[in-house]
């Protein structure tokens, strides 16, 4: 049984393959999805045009021409290296940060954290307020290899919140707040008087209570009580009890005369 060869813009399968170097199997897979094996979003022309980075910088990298485009779209550029060397980089490498340079960049960086002298490239050394990395590196007694990786973070070997000064702020700051604080002297309540409540003496702390204070009071009625500090400031005690009984009296006799509530009813039995 013969099978007609599938077209698509006058081109088989075979020769669309042939063409962009993409397989047959993926090209069938896209017509089987998409009705087409080249759709408009997977097309080379689209994808492979959609970030001109013709002449941009990229750390150490500068793109200096496009090369081609892989079986899966994915774009390639010529870049130039600052070190001199050529790279074949991937675009999305370049412009997400990956790809910093040749492979120079990370050697420098691994020879500095062996204690080794970097490798001198040709290319002028980047400078940092007027100074090189050794230079900062002399003059702060930090290692190289952090000073780069320092770079790298923040762009200056020495940011502002990394810096001598910043640190023994902070490090002052963490031991100011280790060292404890000084306790508040109790207010002085002797003499004070709260209602019916005379301050005459401290009696101080109890077992159990904290930093309660407590007080020795001498009450209108001629009784004495000890009461906590804030009971009196705060006007919760105001009175030995007297006038709660006084309050309580008061109530009873007034059921009394009305003649109502369990009083009167005891009253008239």
């Amino acid at each position: 049984m013969s099978c007609v060869a599938l077209l698509f813009d006058g081109e088989t399968l075979e020769q669309i393959a042939e063409r962009t170097g993409i397989s047959y199997a993926a090209l069938f897979a896209r017509y089987q999805q998409h009705g087409h094996p080249l759709p408009p979003h997977l097309g080379e022309d689209t994808r492979a045009n959609r970030y001109d980075l013709t002449g941009k910088t990229f750390e150490r990298l500068k793109a200096i021409s496009r090369d081609g485009v892989n079986t899966h779209g994915r774009v390639y550029y010529q870049c130039q290296c600052e070190c001199g060397k050529t790279k074949r980089v991937r675009a999305h490498s370049l412009m997400s940060g990956q790809a910093k340079s040749c492979g120079c960049l990370r050697a420098e960086l691994r020879e500095a954290a062996a204690g080794q002298e970097p490798k001198k490239t040709g290319r002028p050394a980047r400078t940092f307020d007027g100074l090189t990395i050794v230079q900062w590196a002399e003059r702060t007694g930090l290692s190289i290899g952090a000073l780069k990786a320092r770079v790298l973070d923040h762009g200056h070997p020495m940011p502002a919140h990394l810096t001598p000064e910043a640190i023994a702020v902070r490090k002052r700051a963490a031991e100011k707040a280790k060292q404890p604080k000084p306790q508040k002297q109790p207010a002085d309540l002797t003499g004070r008087v709260f209602g019916r409540l005379t301050v005459t003496a401290r009696e101080g702390k109890r077992e159990g209570n904290g930093r309660n204070v407590f007080w020795i009071c001498s009450c209108s009625c001629g009784s004495g009580k000890v009461v906590r500090a804030d009971s009196l400031t705060q006007g919760q005690t105001t009175s030995c009890g007297c006038v709660h009984k006084e309050l309580s009296a008061a109530r009873m006799a007034k059921g009394i005369r009305r003649g109502t509530g369990k009083h009167a009813e005891g009253t008239a039995a």
